[in-house]
């Protein structure tokens, strides 16, 4: 009897395993698939040109003139570009004058537009309720448009994702259409057409200073940028203003951080000695900032500027 019933239990046992393996092949199945879409997506996505930077071709088969990524020019490949061989650039840091005046400034290169080709039909999808990740919007995406893309895509924030569009669809079209819902449950999304700007931290404030106590002989541009380089980034200098004062305030404009932060004096060593130049911020003028007047005796136009400084239009550069 024994024996029957231990026949019997392994008998039983594997139709117990039996009866759970359709619904365990069926869970492997999903997965597999899943795992199998997102590995292909991704796969598909590592295929990007090395030339123009967009996706689905490799660089021998690129239709786009071959150029250099570094200088854009069409004379090297990129690891022979002269650039590569120069001193290396570094950020400035400017605003040393005081705390709360400082940030490291960077000059952007201005690059024609014609070489931003990667960045070109590239929208901004805002989540405007709900929540999804990259790779969801990235599918979803794939399953509304139907097409054999990688949709390259930046996360700007978790509200606020950088999408680059396929060449066929025009992301100015969509854009045009209102907010629309995901399968994903809750998530509405809305599509604007990217304009090449993120979100800054802050705006730097446009200031023009009147400078003191400086020798005549300094007021040239490489001086000033010094001098004014521990406040904030030179962007301007009147000279008129400066040749009618004969140099006892030299007028300059600075982009900086925070005006209220601009100390009134500062000292600086000049070949040997320490000089203290004083420095007087002028208060922000009005929307209307200039009034053109016009002399006809001298057949001629100024601006007056509500400063107190006159300019001839004539001379404006």
């Amino acid at each position: 009897m024994q024996a029957d019933r231990s026949n019997s239990s392994r008998q039983q046992g594997p139709v117990r395993n039996q009866s759970k393996n359709p619904q365990r092949k069926k869970q492997d199945q999903v997965h597999k698939a899943i795992s199998a879409s997102s590995t292909g997506l991704m796969s598909y996505a590592q295929v990007i040109c090395y030339n123009c930077g967009d996706p689905c071709h490799h660089k021998d088969k690129c239709e786009k003139p071959k150029s250099c990524i570094i200088c854009k020019m069409v004379t090297h490949v990129v690891d022979d570009c002269p650039v590569r061989k120069k001193a290396h650039t570094s950020a400035r840091y400017v605003g040393s004058a005081a705390q709360g005046l400082g940030f490291y400034h960077l000059d952007v290169p201005d690059v024609n537009a014609q070489h931003h080709g990667a960045l070109k039909n590239v929208g901004i999808v805002l989540i405007e309720s709900g929540e999804v990740t990259k790779q969801e919007l990235a599918e979803e995406f794939a399953d509304i448009y139907k097409t054999n893309w990688p949709w390259p895509i930046n996360a700007l924030d978790d509200w606020t994702f950088l999408v680059k569009f396929p060449p066929e669809i025009d992301v100015a079209h969509v854009a045009g259409y209102p907010c629309f819902g995901l399968k994903k449950d809750n998530v509405i999304v809305n599509v604007e057409v990217w304009k090449g700007n993120v979100a800054a931290e802050d705006d730097l404030q446009d200031v023009w200073l009147k400078i003191r106590k400086m020798n005549p002989k300094w007021c040239e541009w490489t001086m000033l940028d010094q001098i004014t380089s521990t406040l904030g980034v030179l962007l301007d200098v009147d000279w008129q203003h400066n040749f009618k004062s004969f140099y006892e305030t030299v007028r300059v404009k600075i982009s900086c951080k925070d005006p209220t932060k601009i100390p009134t004096e500062r000292l600086f060593g000049i070949k040997g000695k320490i000089y203290r130049l004083l420095i007087e911020i002028e208060p922000a003028l009005p929307y209307a900032e200039t009034v053109i007047v016009t002399n006809p005796s001298l057949d001629q136009c100024w601006e007056y500027r509500l400063s107190g400084t006159y300019r001839s239009t004539h001379d404006k550069g």
